[in-house]
């Protein structure tokens, strides 16, 4: 049935090229050669213009034209079809899918790898995470995404663990003749979206605003296939044994920017709004727990060309964040709740000096200023109420570094990239303050001071890196590349949720080799890419005799692997592209050596193909399989201080393959055109492995289902 089924869609879409044959309003990207592709120029790499052949680290570049050609709807959609990337999303309480890159995940906030919007830091400063639902950029909106792949650390600093991602969203595209749009959508679980896009360039002048909403009730499953021993288990947290996600996945995305640029200054300004539902703990009754997000950033940059070979860019952005999470545990009237809110600056100067051809110099100053964080948990439901967690006012996170990169060409054919940077973070304070919620008639007059906590570094962190880049000819090139990163445990990472102890953790470093090969021929563009990353002083969570946690800087991990990517044309019309990433983790901990990793799968396959049908007729087929992943082992010790532990989830979850289809007409009336996707086509049960922040999910956590999106809109 499922084969009759796309036999008949690719009939229909075939049927159409008949009805539509106006000419597009642009040059695709996939009209161009696959040696130009190889010469495509990105921003992130180094903070300046090069060629993507030239950026000593793995880079995948994501175009308008490929978001609308295979029909991604979200950033999610997008980073889980990235190679190297895979998506769990374990509807955690601090409103984030999470990825895991190369064979590292870190259960809890995506922190792995940078997030930046139009070159601006998207961190928040609680977590020192990048949360989507802070982000949640339309996709509409979107002109390119730059992903790179390697520690990035050199030139972002903290947090570029693993690489960094660049949205970009204010460049008024010179190869659109029409820009702005309108774009309007309806779907299944009650989706629906609205975007306008106004883009405009006039001399020196450029303009671009983006605002947009989308909602989805999310998915209704049974929470029975969630967790075993359900019909026992689910009326204990008041709970029908018969009980559904119903309305407890809803997601309501509101977005708005907008960025003006003149003679080289740039101001953008933007604001997010999301009401997501989410799984606090356990899952919630009646419409579950809501988490409530906002985000506001605003920035301004001034670039200036001093000379002809010496250039420099400033920039200022102010950042603020907040996350209240209304919980409803047990029974509808509950009263329960945490919020978090982080507010913080930061300013950067580099310079850019370009003597010669053989010689380019990029230098930095950087300061970032964390000034407010304030927790408060308030749920007198676990007998337990204004627990604050803050720094004093008088306490600032103070975070300067400066860094040097040069890249030398003694020959034509050969480059050598070296960078270092010097962090180092100033001392602060925590202040804890708690009241317990108190069951007989005494009264609180005032909360009581757990303790003040001092972070200091020792000493500031030295981070190198190094590459060699050597081109055969315009076709065949090779990398070699080392480099190391850093993360730093984050304001709250520091802190014992449980016992309020305040910890002084050590961040945690990756050291990176990585060799790539690749190659451009008439009709083909291959690349192989083996990767070796030593990561150290991972943050570890571990349950004492009292089933109390503590945390230590003591983990050691090792991956390694090898990805192949190919980038097929054999036909104008025809684009396919093709990556399999093989990879082996191994926890290399003292007593975990022994121990498999969680959500670490072998196997990951990427498959994406667009066909023209006509110049305005556009059929995508995306694709990606996962191997089986086991659960979080959650560590502890038992009474005579030995290592045990156990599995959260039962067995491992399952691979998975999943298809999306996405069909796509330009200019069918004028300057409209129509969309529509189909996301897991053949409806395949995507399980997640159990994590530490969905620990009741001991079956794992379900995916989404299939879900259909039509989308109509208008350009102008």
């Amino acid at each position: 049935m499922k084969r009759k089924i796309t036999f008949v869609f690719v009939l229909l879409f075939l049927n159409f090229s008949y009805i539509f044959s106006q000419k597009s309003d642009t040059t695709s990207i996939f009209d161009y050669s696959l040696e130009e592709l190889m010469n495509m120029q990105v921003v992130t790499a180094a903070k300046q213009v090069e060629k993507i052949s030239d950026v000593p680290a793995s880079v995948v570049v994501i175009t308008r034209e490929e978001i609308e050609k295979y029909g991604y709807n979200s950033l999610e959609d997008i980073l889980q079809n990235i190679p190297g990337l895979y998506m769990v999303d374990d509807k955690y309480f601090g409103a984030t899918a999470n990825f895991g890159v190369r064979g590292f995940f870190q259960s809890g906030h995506f922190n792995s790898i940078i997030i930046l919007v139009n070159g601006v830091n998207q961190m928040e400063s609680g977590m020192n995470s990048f949360p989507f639902s802070k982000i949640c950029v339309p996709v509409e909106a979107i002109d390119r995404i730059e992903v790179v792949r390697g520690p990035m650390s050199v030139i972002y600093g903290n947090s570029a663990f693993m690489g960094a991602i660049n949205i970009i969203t204010n460049k008024a595209s010179s190869r659109w003749k029409k820009k702005s749009q309108v774009v309007t959508g309806i779907g299944n679980e009650n989706s629906y979206k609205v975007l306008t896009r106004l883009e405009g360039k006039e001399g020196d002048f450029e303009y671009t605003f983006n605002a947009g909403l989308q909602h989805t009730d999310g998915f209704d499953k049974s929470f029975s296939e969630y967790l075993s021993n359900s019909d026992s288990i689910l009326p204990l947290w008041g709970l029908a044994a018969d009980a559904t996600t119903k309305g407890q996945l809803r997601n309501r995305k509101r977005y708005f920017d907008l960025s003006v640029s003149y003679q080289g200054a740039n101001i953008t300004f933007s604001h997010v709004e999301n009401d997501r539902g989410v799984i606090d703990g356990l899952p919630g009754v009646g419409i579950g727990h809501t988490a409530y997000i906002r985000s506001t950033n605003v920035s301004a940059s001034y670039d200036k060309k001093l000379s002809s070979v010496f250039s420099a860019k400033a920039k200022f952005g102010l950042f603020s964040h907040s996350n209240y999470v209304k919980d409803r545990w047990f029974y509808n009237n509950s009263y329960s709740f945490w919020q978090y809110a982080s507010n913080a600056c930061e300013g950067e100067i580099n310079f850019f000096y370009h003597p010669t051809e053989q010689l380019n110099v990029t230098a930095g100053f950087y300061l970032r200023d964390v000034y407010y964080i304030n927790m408060m948990n308030d749920q007198p439901i676990w007998n337990a109420s204004n627990l604050y967690i803050y720094l004093p006012p008088e306490s600032y996170i103070l975070t300067h570094a400066t860094f040097l990169q040069a890249v030398f060409s003694p020959i034509k054919n050969l480059k050598f990239v070296g960078g270092l940077r010097f962090e180092r973070m100033e001392k602060y304070d925590t202040q804890v303050e708690y009241s317990p919620n108190l069951t007989d008639s005494t009264v609180v007059d005032s909360n009581t001071i757990i303790g003040i906590s001092t972070f200091e570094e020792n000493s500031p962190l030295i981070i190198p890196r190094f590459a060699v880049i050597y081109s055969f000819n315009e076709r065949h090139m090779l990398k070699g590349m080392y480099g190391k990163a850093v993360k730093r445990p984050s304001f709250l990472e520091n802190i014992n949720l449980n016992t309020f102890e305040l910890f002084n953790l050590k961040p945690a470093e990756i050291e990176t080799f990585e060799i790539i090969y690749t190659a451009s021929f008439s009709h083909l563009m291959f690349s192989v890419s083996a990767f070796r990353n030593q990561l150290n002083k991972l943050l570890v969570s571990t349950l004492d005799e009292s089933m109390i946690t503590f945390s230590t800087s003591s983990g050691e991990m090792l991956t390694q692997g090898i990805e192949l990517n190919f980038k097929i044309r054999p036909v104008k019309a025809l684009n396919i592209d093709i990556s399999a990433t093989y990879q082996r983790v191994k926890n290399q901990e003292k007593e975990m050596d022994t121990i498999p990793v969680a959500l670490a799968p072998e196997f990951l396959g990427y498959f994406a193909a667009n066909y023209s049908i006509t110049k305005d007729i556009n059929v995508g087929f995306l694709a990606r399989y996962v191997d089986k992943m086991e659960s979080v082992y959650q560590r502890s010790k038992d009474s005579t201080g030995n290592e045990v532990g156990f599995r959260m989830g039962e067995k491992p979850v399952d691979a998975y393959f999943v298809m999306d289809f996405n069909f796509r007409v330009n200019n069918f009336f004028k300057s409209a055109f129509l969309n529509f996707n189909i996301h897991n086509l053949m409806n395949q049960k995507i399980l997640y492995p159990t994590t530490s922040t969905a620990s009741w999910a001991n079956k794992g956590i379900l995916g989404q289902d299939r879900l259909f999106l039509f989308t109509l809109g208008y350009k102008f």
